[in-house]
C-alpha cells in the first residue's frame, strides 16, 4: 500500500514540475488571448496595441468615459488633449470630440472572455488633459482605476474592482465601487456621496455634506462639513472634525464596526454599536400636560 502511494506521489511531482515551469514562462510572457464563443464554436481573437495621442483637441466642457480594463486620469494642463496607451489588448477603443463633449469607450468583444496571463502593465491607461474645470464628468471602469487631479464640476464616477482618487477641487462628487477604494483629497463645494462594498472610503477636505455607505470597508472623514451620514456593516468609522460637532448634523450607524470620533465636542461612542444622531439640540421636543378624571386619553405624535 505504501509503495503504491509512493508511486502516486512521484508521478504527481513529475507532472507538477513541468506545469510550474510552463506557468512561470506564461506569466513572464503575458499576452492574453480572447476566446469568443460563437455558433461555430470557440474563436480566438488576437490582441493588438492601441495608441492615441491627440493634444490639439477642440475645447470641450463635458467628459464621458467608459472603459473595461483601462485606467483613466484627468489632469490639468494648458490645452485639451487625449492620450491612450493600451498594449496587448483585446478590447476595442473609440473616441470622439464633438458638441462640447469628449467621449471615450473601451469595450470587450461580446460573449468573450480572456484567458492566459495578464500582467498589471498590460492594462492600458487613458489620460485626458483639460485647461479648465470640466462639467459634467461621467466616468466608469470595470477593473481600471479612475484618477481626477484636475478641477472638475459635477463628477459621477464608478468602478467594479478599480479604485477612485480625486485630488482636484470639484462642485459635487458621486462615487461608487464594489471592491476598490475611494479617496478624496480635494475641496468639494457641494455634497460628497460615496458607496463601497469591501473597499475603504477616505475623504479629506471641506464639503457641504458627506454621505457614505459601505459593507466591510472602513470609513475615514476629516476636515469641515456641515452634515455627515455614515452607514457600515462591519467597517469602522473614524471622523475628525476641524469645527465643533455642535454645529454638525450627523447620523452614524454600524452593525459591528466601531466609532472613533475626534474634534471639539465629539460625541461619546456607544459601547453597543447603537446608532448616533446629533446634535441633540436640533431634536424637536414637545411639552405635553394632560389631566383627566375618568376619561381616556389618546396621543398620536406621528413619525
Amino acid at each position: 500500500m505504501n509503495r503504491a502511494w509512493n508511486i502516486i506521489w512521484r508521478v504527481a511531482a513529475a507532472l507538477a514540475l513541468p506545469g510550474l515551469v510552463i506557468g512561470a514562462i506564461g506569466f513572464m510572457l503575458g499576452g492574453p488571448q480572447t476566446v469568443l464563443w460563437t455558433r461555430q464554436g470557440p474563436k480566438v481573437v488576437p490582441v493588438h496595441d492601441t495608441h492615441i495621442d491627440e493634444q490639439s483637441l477642440d475645447a470641450f466642457t463635458a467628459i464621458d468615459v467608459a472603459t473595461a480594463t483601462m485606467s483613466v486620469k484627468i489632469i490639468a494642463g494648458d490645452h485639451f488633449g487625449l492620450k491612450v496607451d493600451a498594449a496587448n489588448t483585446y478590447c476595442v477603443v473609440n473616441w470622439s470630440d464633438s458638441d462640447g463633449t469628449l467621449k471615450l469607450t473601451e469595450k470587450a468583444p461580446d460573449n468573450g472572455f480572456g484567458i492566459g496571463f495578464i500582467s498589471a502593465s498590460q492594462h492600458g491607461t487613458a489620460v485626458v488633459t483639460v485647461p479648465a474645470a470640466a462639467s459634467p464628468v461621467k466616468m466608469s471602469s470595470t477593473t481600471g482605476n479612475v484618477t481626477i487631479s484636475a478641477p472638475a464640476g459635477v463628477v459621477n464616477a464608478e468602478t467594479s474592482t478599480g479604485s477612485i482618487f480625486v485630488t482636484g477641487a470639484s462642485d459635487s462628487l458621486t462615487l461608487q465601487t464594489v471592491t476598490g477604494s475611494l479617496q478624496v483629497d480635494g475641496p468639494v463645494t457641494g455634497a460628497v456621496s460615496a458607496r463601497s462594498g469591501t473597499g475603504n472610503v477616505d475623504i479629506n477636505g471641506p464639503s457641504s455634506s458627506v454621505q457614505v455607505d459601505t459593507s466591510t470597508g472602513d470609513v475615514a472623514i476629516s476636515g469641515q462639513t456641515k452634515s455627515i451620514h455614515v452607514q457600515t456593516s462591519t467597517g469602522d468609522t473614524t471622523i475628525s472634525q476641524s469645527t465643533s460637532w455642535a454645529t454638525t448634523s450627523y447620523q452614524l450607524a454600524t452593525s459591528t464596526g466601531r466609532y472613533v470620533l475626534k474634534g471639539a465636542g465629539a460625541p461619546q461612542p456607544p459601547s453597543n454599536h447603537s446608532p448616533l444622531r446629533g446634535p441633540v439640540e436640533d431634536t424637536p421636543s414637545l411639552d405635553l400636560t394632560v389631566h383627566t378624571s375618568t376619561g381616556n386619553i389618546s396621543v398620536n405624535l406621528g413619525d
